[in-house]
């Protein structure tokens, strides 16, 4: 059997429940998004930066505009800071993809963004 669900698996708790749901073991496989990928890498470069916000619920607007000014991307009760993760792997990403373009220069190969 192959279950599939939608969003992230562990901030909703559904990868406990997919496991607990499956007591047979008849679940082989789940297919879902990258999500959980992309936030483990950011937190494996920059878990130093990350802030709790307990009371994320109960944030005004004005709270909300803050974080974001300091760069804090909150992801309902953890704020994943842009410039300790995402902008440091983006740079690394950029570096390699360039890499890739240059090599790959020579190569026939259609741009559907130019006429």
């Amino acid at each position: 059997m192959f279950m599939t669900l939608a969003g992230a698996m562990r901030h909703g708790g559904a990868g406990a429940v997919a496991r607990g749901n499956d007591p047979a073991g008849q679940v082989h496989g789940i297919c879902t998004t990258g999500a959980n990928l992309e936030e483990d890498i950011f937190n494996l470069v920059a878990h130093n930066h990350y802030e709790r916000v307990p009371n994320y619920r109960n944030l005004s607007d004005a709270e909300e505009v803050a974080l974001r000014e300091r760069g804090m991307n909150r992801v309902t009760d953890t704020c994943i800071p842009e410039e300790e993760a995402m902008r440091r792997i983006e740079r690394q990403v950029l570096k390699l993809w360039q890499k890739a373009d240059q090599e790959n220069s020579g190569t026939s190969r259609t741009n559907s963004c130019t006429s």
